[in-house]
């Protein structure tokens, strides 16, 4: 994780804080380099064209990735089936077995490089779980909040698990911060509503 994080996230937060820099310099794109990336995302059809792929990559790599650190701790944390977020997994998918099992499934599905998600969509206040390809987020979309993300793409795991896709998810639910998770449901929750 240590070459993961010193070298792909650093080189996404290097691109896009390239392209921020080349947006604030223009008077005509100042205004959407303001944005902050989290809004820019979801507004790339206001993006000049030269700049609409290095922010996409680079953005949603950078965005994705402060993510993925956030969903780990080093012995992981114990899953709440009492807390809110506990509360929304048990109704929604009867136990954090099954979610699991739908999350491993859509990463065994995923073909190529991209994420596994488990997002709150804020206007129907429900817990979804997807996949995106490259470094595409959920955030992308107005109120689709991700809470849970595991980076697929082979640099994430080949040093270690080499072509063993199966045994890295293994791995990733034995880290898995829910602590943080719940942290992260909690505050979508408190969000105001998005309209989709």
């Amino acid at each position: 994780m240590r070459v993961h994080h010193l070298g792909h996230h650093a080189a996404y937060l290097a691109t896009v804080n390239n392209v921020l820099s080349n947006m604030r310099s223009n008077e005509t794109t100042k205004p959407l380099a303001k944005m902050g990336i989290d809004k820019l995302l979801q507004n790339l059809n206001q993006v000049p064209a030269e700049h609409v792929t290095p922010l996409r990559n680079g953005g949603g790599g950078f965005v994705n990735h402060f993510l993925f650190w956030k969903c780990m701790a080093p012995n992981g944390t114990r899953f709440e089936m009492d807390d809110a977020f506990g509360k929304a997994v048990t109704s929604q998918y009867g136990s954090i077995q099954a979610l699991l099992q739908e999350f491993r499934e859509k990463s065994m599905k995923l073909f190529g490089s991209g994420w596994t998600w488990l997002v709150f969509e804020q206007p129907t206040q429900r817990l979804y779980i997807t996949t995106t390809p490259n470094q595409d987020t959920p955030a992308m979309q107005v109120g689709h909040i991700p809470i849970l993300g595991l980076d697929l793409w082979e640099h994430a795991y080949y040093l270690k698990h080499q072509n063993k896709r199966a045994d890295y998810i293994t791995n990733f639910f034995n880290i898995i911060d829910w602590k943080s998770t719940a942290s992260r449901y909690e505050e979508a929750l408190k969000q105001p509503k998005a309209e989709l």
